[in-house]
């Protein structure tokens, strides 16, 4: 077995890091933790011990979720005592990685925020030096979560001015405080006397005994399943208010009314499933903004697409995006796929990701021209958008996602331009706006597949489009790697707030 299965397993020993000190922060491709990771997940606080004293990394290795961030945002049950031993190991606790979308450990928990026990946590990390104020990829902190829930507790733990500080002055007692746990757990005497402790001196430390939940030795744990139960209501219930807080702000109420709590419940419990999943690496909070809006997927089966591989690129990207934007949606709805040149087939509504990477590798002719504006009002806006509207059935805000290897161009006598795209993105507006909608319930992202040096400077000529902003976001291809990654979590920025 690998040492990140054992320590998800809590059965790694001395004895299975003899010989394999390289792998002591080896990533686990599956989900991408390091063995402490996959420890501090599993809440084995010896096997966690064990690791940090054979010299794993307490701060992960860059390919790998920090585990003080995965202690935040991941573990279930009390955290205290294992962020307490991440901490006297001195890790860096503003961590925060692509893999978490710039989100820091301290931000990580305010947003998890369960109960009362995460509240001392959370005094702890700002005592070791977390800054409030870093801000993730989505441009939220710590503090601005806070904020946006009027929490006078945690805001007067996360301000400066508004709490006196209860530094830990002495984390040497804090790791002898858990030698000692160790020791009395396991019934070992010899380990007492050599963290210097006693199970009367284990009194005395009142503060650090509450923040960190290292109290009550005499009494039993709770059921696992009951902490499972509780775990998961507290998580359901701050994904409802975030989700809440975003429909209020990007001005969604109208899709969201009552009659549609079915659908909101339906992708809050699947958000809760995904946290609760240590082989994802999506982001729920990320996911529960996408399933709000209806994903149409606008992929380009022109003859260029033929050259470099493009049609396998398309493939994966499209089963990726597929993937992330049905994740946490009801089953009996999807994804929509439209081709720029092909006829729409029933296989094109709601297919699975692996079918539409199917469909586009084996049952696409990949011909003609690219007429990417003409098609996107006649294929998409119409179909999903305008007929919808005027039959008063527009239901959900739509998200168009659109993959092109090319510049526009249309057969002789098309009216196909380079500006057409923009034109029917624009115009889309204006028809929303006429039936009382704001333009922006129908967005647009664009990727480039491929390399081609026209087809980059007309996407960036989009990107750059001061007519199009708020509305159209924008990604190219450089070389074999994307400038913004294809998970379409960083295309938050076009579901705004």
């Amino acid at each position: 077995m690998s040492l990140v299965d054992l320590a998800f397993d809590g059965t790694l020993k001395p004895r299975d890091l003899t010989g394999r000190e390289k792998e002591i922060d080896a990533v686990d491709k599956a989900t991408l933790y390091t063995p402490l990771g996959a420890a501090v997940f599993s809440r084995h606080k010896e096997v966690i011990k064990l690791l940090l004293d054979y010299g794993a990394n307490p701060n992960g290795v860059p390919q790998s979720y920090p585990p003080l961030w995965i202690a935040a945002a991941r573990t279930k049950g009390h955290i205290g005592s294992i962020v307490g031993m991440l901490l006297a190991r001195k890790p860096d606790v503003n961590i925060a990685s692509d893999l978490t979308n710039k989100s820091t450990p301290l931000h990580a928990l305010v947003k998890r925020y369960r109960s009362e026990d995460d509240v001392y946590v959370i005094e702890a990390l700002v005592d070791a030096g977390a800054n409030p104020n870093a801000k993730n990829k989505r441009g939220e902190s710590a503090m601005s979560v806070a904020t946006a829930r009027n929490d006078k507790k945690l805001l007067a733990i996360l301000s400066p001015n508004g709490r006196k500080r209860s530094h830990l002055r002495n984390l040497g007692m804090l790791v002898s405080l858990i030698l000692f746990v160790f020791a009395w757990v396991n019934k070992r005497p010899a380990l007492m006397v050599a963290a210097g402790i006693s199970a009367t001196a284990i009194r005395g430390y009142g503060p650090i005994k509450k923040r960190f939940k290292i109290s009550g030795l005499d009494k039993a744990e709770i059921p696992p399943h009951i902490l499972e139960k509780v775990e998961k209501d507290k998580s359901a219930r701050n994904f409802k208010e975030e989700m809440n807080r975003y429909i209020k702000k990007a001005h969604l109420d109208q899709f969201f009314r009552k009659g549609k709590e079915g659908f909101l419940d339906e992708v809050i419990k699947k958000a809760v499933d995904l946290q609760s999943d240590p082989k994802s690496s999506a982001h729920p909070s990320d996911l529960i903004r996408l399933a709000l809006f209806q994903p149409v997927l606008y992929c380009d089966d022109s003859g260029s697409m033929k050259r470099d591989n493009r049609i396998q690129l398309q493939a994966d990207l499209s089963e990726r995006i597929t993937s992330l934007t049905t994740r946490l949606v009801p089953d009996g709805t999807g994804i929509e796929l439209r081709l720029i040149n092909g006829q729409t087939s029933d296989l094109m509504s709601k297919p699975s990701p692996e079918k539409v990477s199917e469909i586009l590798k084996n049952r696409v002719v990949y011909a003609g021209p690219t007429e990417i504006g003409t098609n996107c009002r006649a294929k998409i806006l119409e179909e999903v958008v305008y007929q919808p509207i005027r039959k008063k059935m527009f239901h959900r805000p739509v998200l168009v996602s659109i993959l092109t290897d090319g510049c526009p161009l249309g057969p002789p006598g098309s009216n196909e331009t380079r500006d057409t795209l923009k034109d029917v993105i624009l115009k889309c507006g204006v028809f929303l706006e006429k039936h009382g909608y704001r333009k922006d319930v129908v967005r647009f992202q664009i990727s480039q597949i491929g390399q081609d040096a026209a087809a980059k400077e007309f996407i960036k000529s989009l990107a750059t489009d001061d007519q199009l902003k708020g509305v159209l976001y924008c990604t190219t291809r450089k070389k074999h790697t994307y400038s913004v990654h294809p998970s379409l979590s960083t295309c938050i920025w076009y579901l705004g707030y």
